[in-house]
């Protein structure tokens, strides 16, 4: 740990036999390290290029030569496409099934859907919001919880329950009360929780970014849709939310077994392998 901001050099970091930069800036500093620290790895964990950013440097701090290491397939495709990188690993993040679970259940009495609270553009909170405004409308009796890791400096709408930063059981409890876990994120490297609320058998309707992409499929356990398209994010919410019992615990229990495999013990395997085949390269 630096005592105060600075790019890392060649006296902070002892000779190894992997080094590992997990962010654009800090791929900038791990290429410049000396061969002593280690074969060179990116881990990454999103498509790093915001519009906040300095976009070139961020483009150009992809096309090093470090080694990715990628958490979805669909950066494992951002890196062939874009990048012209063919051997990024891919190691999934796992979860904590010991406590991210649920028995097995039917639709809520109310029906309810849950959203992560953020205030970064792409994660398309305010747009998820003004759905669901429209959607309650149309079902007065809707509930929505939320939660985030800061409180929001402005006021939500009655029907939204907030809850800050929550520990794990009360988050575990939130996932379980859903219906409908809604993820709008348009960039999503992995998405948490998402993959958090299906070990809790809650199905998810999200955009097809990160690890809904490849894990969510319509009508088995949630919804996947074209990024930007809220109308079917609504007209898929909205279908989960008004299906039959036994159409929800169809869903409900795939979503369950989609979840299930995604440990990590099994991460763990992966990444150990994936910086083994860095070594021996």
């Amino acid at each position: 740990m630096l005592k105060c901001w600075r790019p890392v050099a060649d006296a902070d970091v002892p000779d190894a036999d992997v080094v590992i930069a997990t962010w654009w800036e800090t791929a900038e500093w791990v290429a410049r390290l000396g061969l002593s620290k280690g074969r060179k790895a990116h881990f990454v964990q999103g498509h790093e290029v915001y519009p906040w950013l300095p976009q070139d440097r961020a483009h150009a701090a992809h096309r090093l030569p470090l080694h990715r290491i990628v958490i979805s397939q669909w950066l494992a495709d951002i890196m062939r496409t874009t990048y012209g990188d063919e051997k990024a690993s891919l190691v999934y993040n796992g979860v904590d099934h010991e406590c991210f679970r649920a028995p097995a259940r039917g639709k809520q009495t109310r029906p309810t859907v849950g959203l992560l609270f953020s205030e970064t553009p792409f994660k398309g909170f305010d747009a998820s919001l003004a759905m669901l405004t429209d959607l309650q409308r149309d079902m007065p009796t809707l509930r929505v919880l939320a939660f985030g890791f800061e409180a929001p400096r402005r006021e939500l709408p009655p029907f939204l329950e907030f809850v800050a930063n929550p520990p794990r059981d009360t988050l575990r409890s939130i996932y379980s009360s859903c219906d409908v876990w809604l993820t709008a994120s348009s960039s999503e490297g992995f998405n948490m929780p998402a993959i958090e609320a299906m070990a809790c058998r809650t199905p998810v309707v999200a955009f097809q970014t990160g690890w809904p992409a490849e894990a969510v499929v319509t009508g088995v356990d949630g919804a996947c849709v074209e990024v930007g398209d809220f109308q079917a994010l609504k007209f898929q919410t909205r279908a989960l939310l008004s299906c039959s019992y036994d159409a929800w615990r169809r869903q409900s229990q795939a979503a369950y077994d989609a979840a299930l495999p995604m440990t990590w013990e099994r991460s763990s395997i992966a990444l150990e392998a994936a910086l083994a085949k860095l070594t021996q390269a």
